[in-house]
């Protein structure tokens, strides 16, 4: 697996018209979908902004540690956190004349 390729499972359930996504390995992992694809969309875009900033990532969980209630379900979400960055660069091209 290529280094900035992260792996990390993801907990769906039903919160009324919503699929709320919990990714208990990342603090502040929360997000929520309008649907399913929606969810895992979101909890992509998630992941790569909890982990776009680090050079080391935290272990995912293995997933039989992960305890499931009534209507959850568990899904395994992959970035590849190179491509967010690029695709989400924050530099600015700035051309300057300075004198001579």
């Amino acid at each position: 697996m290529k280094k900035d390729m992260v792996l990390y499972p993801a907990v769906f359930s039903k919160d009324g018209d919503y699929i709320f996504v919990r990714v208990p390995d990342l603090q502040g992992g929360f997000t929520q979908g309008n649907d399913t694809l929606d969810a895992v969309t979101m909890a992509e875009d998630l992941i790569g902004n909890l982990l776009e900033d680090q050079s080391e990532y935290p272990k995912p969980s293995n997933p039989e540690d992960i305890k499931l209630e009534d209507g959850e379900s568990l899904v395994y979400i992959s970035v590849d956190l190179a491509e967010f960055r690029l695709k989400y660069s924050r530099t600015v091209r700035k051309n300057v004349t300075i004198p001579e």
